[in-house]
């Protein structure tokens, strides 16, 4: 973990491509060799682990852990916008309701890695970890609009858990889907509660896309850079 973190640290110094909202010229450092790769590593380190992630898990997570089907929380992909519910499904033991109000009566808590309001029996792995990978220029550290164009800020976590729709970063986006992941392995290796959301297959299909996509963009992803070795699992 704090190999990964220290990844995502470097990552974030540079100039991030995607991003759909404008940074101010002060903020744009110019981009040396060593950043470009910190990026290009940071960026297969993710793929890597969330391949590897679901390889081991998916099965049991649909039979255990599936607590019902939720509308896709982010839109990069506009062909993944909603989910079918599993035949396995079963009904939610722990609810917050549809508003922060009728939440924090339920007893839930508002969770910045998944920008929702989650049971406090459900799991929360990752937050610190996530938080630690903040985008360290000034006016980039809480990066969410209330508009795509960048105009008007939500300034902090209270104002953004009380908020309907946000706008956010390509490269926020992009690290929440990764500890995301970390969250749905952490919850199947303890037998911990997931909240709808973060459990929907779907969610975590759009994440490894989000990764896939930008790799096949990658300008050196067929250097010859990776060794591995066959092994023999048990399962």
């Amino acid at each position: 973990m704090t190999e990964f973190v220290a990844w995502a640290k470097m990552a974030f110094q540079s100039k991030h491509e995607y991003s759909p909202v404008e940074v101010d010229e002060t903020f744009k450092a110019t981009q040396g060799t060593e950043k470009r790769s910190s990026q290009r590593n940071f960026m297969f380190i993710l793929v890597v682990a969330a391949t590897a992630i679901l390889s081991s898990m998916v099965t049991s997570l649909v039979t255990m852990h599936y607590y019902g089907p939720t509308i896709s929380q982010f839109s990069s992909s506009p062909e993944i916008q909603t989910s079918t519910q599993s035949p396995m499904a079963v009904t939610p033991k722990y609810s917050c309701g549809n508003s922060s109000t009728e939440a924090l009566a339920l007893g839930c808590v508002f969770d910045p890695l998944s920008v929702n309001w989650i049971h406090t029996e459900c799991s929360h792995y990752g937050i610190e970890e996530f938080k630690e990978i903040t985008d360290p220029r000034p006016n980039m550290k809480f990066p969410f609009w209330r508009d795509k164009a960048g105009t008007t800020r939500i300034p902090d976590e209270h104002a953004l858990s009380l908020s309907d729709e946000f706008h956010t970063t390509q490269a926020w986006h992009l690290s929440h889907c990764a500890y995301i992941i970390l969250r749905l392995h952490d919850g199947y290796l303890r037998g911990a509660r997931i909240d709808s959301n973060t459990n929907e297959f779907i969610h975590t299909q759009h994440c490894l896309e989000m990764f896939v996509e930008l790799i096949l963009k990658d300008e050196e992803k067929d250097v010859i850079n990776t060794t591995g070795n066959v092994g023999f699992m048990t399962c």
